[in-house]
């Protein structure tokens, strides 16, 4: 119990930094730190909107090839479970 929620919170961990880090180039593109809590909200909301729509672009991208792949392994697990319900008669 103890190492799956580890393993969780581990995952989530993962996640907030991958997500912090466009934050974190963003703001040292500019040459110079922030001075003011407006521009590094204004910089956090602009790197989290630049890696939520690159998320989307690439599930937009992927999906299309992908759904058709996973229907097709699901289909074959359902027909291969329904093949041997009937095969044993």
């Amino acid at each position: 119990m103890v190492k799956e929620n580890l393993r969780k919170v581990s995952y989530l961990a993962t996640g907030v930094v991958a997500s912090a880090l466009p934050v974190v180039a963003h703001a040292n593109e500019s040459g110079s730190s922030t001075s003011t809590n407006g521009e590094l909200i204004n910089s956090l909301v602009q790197g989290f909107t630049t890696t939520t729509n690159d998320a989307l672009s690439g599930i937009a991208k992927i999906a299309p090839v992908a759904l058709p792949i996973i229907g097709a392994i699901v289909i074959v697990f359902l027909g291969i479970k329904i093949f041997k319900r009937v095969s044993r008669g």
